[in-house]
């Protein structure tokens, strides 16, 4: 855990470790939904990836096929839930400084990835191949 809302009733979860590089998938197609940026949209982003796009090895297909603890809810996380890394020095500590993909796509051919140490959230082409690092909400 590395937020938490409501008095310990709710927060956010980091899986311990990258799956890897991959592309975020379907390039030159515009997905229906996927475009939520803020805290709580990334579980419905990676629904509407894995729902339009049927290329296997993404990081929504990645993130959602991964289970840790029992606990089999992972996602990929939107931009904003991302950043909330950068803002948690104490947790970040051993993820690497390689740009990481989020689950917010901006068109057809780009999507929002973030370095996370520099905080410097830019478009990346969805071709390219970035870190992968499921998220789970409680």
């Amino acid at each position: 855990m590395f937020y938490v809302t409501d008095n310990g009733l709710h927060g956010l979860e980091v899986a311990p470790e990258d799956l890897g590089l991959a592309e975020w998938g379907c390039y030159r197609t515009d997905l229906t939904g996927a475009d939520g940026t803020v805290v709580g949209t990334g579980a419905q982003n990676t629904t509407d990836i894995l729902a339009d796009c049927a290329e296997s090895g993404t990081p929504a297909a990645l993130a959602d096929a991964y289970e840790l603890y029992g606990f089999i809810d992972w996602y990929l996380p939107s931009i904003d839930e991302l950043r909330l890394l950068y803002f948690t020095p104490d947790y970040v500590i051993g993820i690497p400084w390689e740009e990481h993909w989020s689950s917010s796509e901006i068109n057809a051919f780009m999507a929002y990835q973030l370095g996370i140490f520099s905080d410097k959230r830019s478009h990346a082409s969805k071709d390219d191949e970035k870190k992968v690092r499921p998220f789970r909400a409680f």
